[in-house]
């Protein structure tokens, strides 16, 4: 008997190193790009370096900004001329930032090993090397095991089809799946994403999903569970895995500071998105407790008084609501549409020294990612993941004005009533009262994404 238990202790454990592997390999572009963490190891002249570095591209994004608030006055001609360089000017400054994150991750493993670079402090292009594997590629420990009561469902691709996990704090099990098609109906999906792990999902509080590739965009909280969609039976968080491996977590819970920073309708063309910032600023002061807003509406939401609210320190809230846009393959051209032709730009997200920990991106594809692999599922949410945010909603498709409101205001309102909620379970409490309302397909649009 001794020997059967011996077994599968061992077996177990290859379980979890595989399920381990199939998390880290999702994960590791993203930890990659997680600058902060890095800072600390470095010498004082390499760390001098990369904070003009960083600066310079701060200052520069923010003329290009500035310089987009007068094209109004220019002729049409003209303005094709400066749209071009415009759009070369942003190419250059995200090569310059890729180039300063993957020196960065080259000097901070350097300095991990104790080893010295060839010229100590090369940032940003003068010289440093980095990047995809090698000395550039971040480190990853073992994934965060699941707290108790979670399952984790881990799915990535093989040889034959896919491989799906059901992790939990005490047991993995691994099922091959076969062949997936993320489009199939959902009880088609439903049957071979969860049946297999059924007896275990049965026994969880909540759920984390850490999919890859295709199946990222199936909306497992919405597939049906006993003749309901499974967040009516359980909080569905999605996870990037970013909680391990060396890496700083911005903290087990969220602060007690009581600051926002809401933004609504830049472009000023959403009115629903108006009314949905003024009613999450009377949320707030609703609550008591001392909340202060920054508030910016309309054309007051410039690059940057958005920047700059984001780099007070102390906001452990950012509420956008507006545009969202995903674009280029990798999700690295995405942005946040702001006043007078300004963006909040991926790029800029990943500058930021610090960001809220909770943040909610009212708008469209704003949590999408990237579909290729070289992306790592890089999108918009992701990027406040990789910056230190703890919980973020968003939606990984095209919304609807008014829809998009009622989610939001929901979510306030379901954590006004218990302030104890988290965002997973106050998202989980809107989509219930918008599917009760009718609503067949948007409110699944919307995601809780964990690091």
């Amino acid at each position: 008997m001794g020997g059967g238990r011996e077994g599968r202790g061992a077996g177990q454990e290859a379980l979890r190193e595989a399920a381990g592997a199939a998390r880290r390999s999702r994960a590791r572009m993203l930890a990659a790009l997680r600058w902060v963490e890095r800072l600390g190891g470095l010498s004082a002249e390499a760390r001098g370096r990369w904070d003009v570095a960083l600066a310079r591209y701060r200052r520069e994004r923010a003329l290009l900004d500035e310089e987009a608030a007068r094209d109004w006055t220019l002729s049409r001609g003209r303005l094709a001329e400066v749209l071009r360089a415009r759009r070369e000017a942003h190419g250059k400054l995200r090569e310059a930032l890729d180039g300063a994150l993957a020196a960065l991750a080259a000097l901070a493993t350097l300095a991990e090993s104790g080893a010295r670079p060839g010229r100590e402090g090369e940032v940003a292009g003068e010289g440093g090397e980095g990047g995809e594997g090698g000395d550039g590629e971040a480190r990853l420990g073992a994934p965060a095991t699941p707290e108790e009561g979670e399952v984790l469902l881990v799915y990535h691709p093989v040889r034959a089809g896919w491989v799906g996990f059901a992790v939990t704090a005490g047991e993995v099990r691994a099922r091959r799946l076969g062949e997936v098609d993320s489009g199939a109906p959902e009880a088609q999906l439903a049957a071979q994403l969860l049946a297999p792990f059924g007896d275990l999902l049965q026994r969880s509080r909540r759920l984390r999903v850490a999919a890859f590739g295709a199946l990222e965009r199936v909306d497992v909280h919405a597939l049906p569970w006993e003749g309901e969609p499974v967040v009516a039976r359980w909080p569905v968080v999605y996870g990037l895995d970013l909680r391990e491996g060396g890496l700083r977590v911005a903290g087990g819970a969220v602060r007690a500071s009581r600051r926002a920073i809401l933004v609504a309708d830049p472009r000023g063309d959403l009115p629903a998105a108006r009314r949905e910032a003024r009613a999450v600023r009377a949320a707030l002061e609703g609550r008591g407790a001392g909340w202060q807003a920054a508030y910016l509406e309309g054309a007051a939401a410039t690059h940057r008084a958005v920047r700059d609210a984001l780099d007070v320190e102390g906001a452990t809230l950012f509420h956008y609501a507006g545009h969202g846009v995903f674009a280029g393959r990798d999700g690295w051209e995405s942005g946040l549409p702001l006043a007078e032709g300004g963006w909040l730009t991926l790029g800029d997200i990943m500058a930021l020294p610090r960001v809220p920990e909770r943040v909610i991106l009212s708008g469209c594809e704003t949590g999408r990612s990237g579909e290729e692999p070289t992306s790592g599922g890089l999108g918009l949410a992701q990027a406040f993941a990789v910056g230190g945010a703890l919980e973020i909603l968003a939606a990984v498709r095209p919304v609807e004005d008014a829809l998009a409101e009622r989610m939001m205001t929901g979510v306030h309102e379901a954590m006004g009533v218990d302030p104890a909620l988290g965002l997973p379970e106050a998202l989980r409490a809107a989509q219930l009262a918008v599917v009760r309302e009718g609503n067949k397909v948007d409110w699944q649009s919307f995601r809780a994404i964990v690091p």
